[in-house]
């Protein structure tokens, strides 16, 4: 019985850690596909107005609104870097403000008028 008790805080410090990294794991996974939808709009010559909006409609799920950190586009593909901090969920309980910066980048390019994501 006594056992039960002393485990209990160890349990309840594990089951905090596996909820922020999953938290930020879907955080990442949503920054994904809006850095892939951003290549591949970049890759078929979207203007920066329709990059914003692909980005900020493929992060909606989110509540943040991620920002370029780098856009390249070359003859025959379109670079991109999606950055953003995140403030963990259960670090506000000890009264710190501590983020994590996640990025995620891809690359597409048009090969025989297909358009093409190059690295996942």
């Amino acid at each position: 019985m006594v056992g039960i008790f002393l485990l209990l805080p160890l349990l309840l410090i594990m089951l905090v850690l596996v909820m922020e990294l999953g938290h930020v794991y879907i955080y990442q996974s949503e920054l994904q596909h809006a850095a892939d939808a951003a290549a591949l709009a970049g890759a078929n010559n979207a203007t920066d107005d329709e990059l914003n909006a692909i980005v900020t409609k493929n992060a909606n799920r989110t509540p943040f609104t991620p920002t370029f950190e780098r856009r390249e586009k070359t003859a025959d593909k379109f670079y991109v870097v999606l950055k953003e901090s995140i403030e963990p969920i259960f670090v506000e309980v000890f009264g710190r403000e501590v983020f994590v910066t996640i990025t995620a980048s891809a690359a597409a390019s048009i090969t025989d008028k297909k358009l093409v994501l190059l690295n996942r």
